[in-house]
């Protein structure tokens, strides 16, 4: 948003660098408080997304809802895989409205989110 709002790239790349010193520090202020910062859940997250071959229960019932909806969906409130899907209603609604309303509905939510940045 800062590029899009011609903010000077030297302020974007404060931020950047500010963003880095901070995790640092915080990474290892983990290693020293665990019960108050907890980094071990950022370590299981991005293991998590970097282990392709056995994903968690939620991406695995995200993609077959993605691949349940197709091109046109299943239709509005026809949705199975909401009722395996865990928080369908907040982690994973996107995977819930491409089953309902197929990709191209998908497509639609997206633009729509461009519209809205823009």
């Amino acid at each position: 948003m800062m590029f899009i709002g011609r903010v000077s790239l030297k302020y974007v790349a404060l931020l950047i660098v500010s963003g880095v010193i901070v995790f640092a520090f915080l990474y290892i202020l983990g290693d020293i408080f665990p019960e108050h910062i907890r980094t071990s859940t950022w370590a299981e997250r991005i293991q998590d997304f970097m282990d392709k071959e056995n994903p968690s229960l939620q991406v695995q019932q995200s993609k077959i809802a993605i691949a349940n909806g197709g091109w046109f969906g299943v239709g509005p409130g026809n949705s199975i895989q909401r009722n395996f899907l865990p928080n369908p209603y907040s982690d994973f609604i996107y995977a819930v409205i491409i089953e309902e309303y197929g990709l191209l509905g998908g497509g639609v939510v997206l633009l729509l989110y461009v519209v809205l940045f823009f």
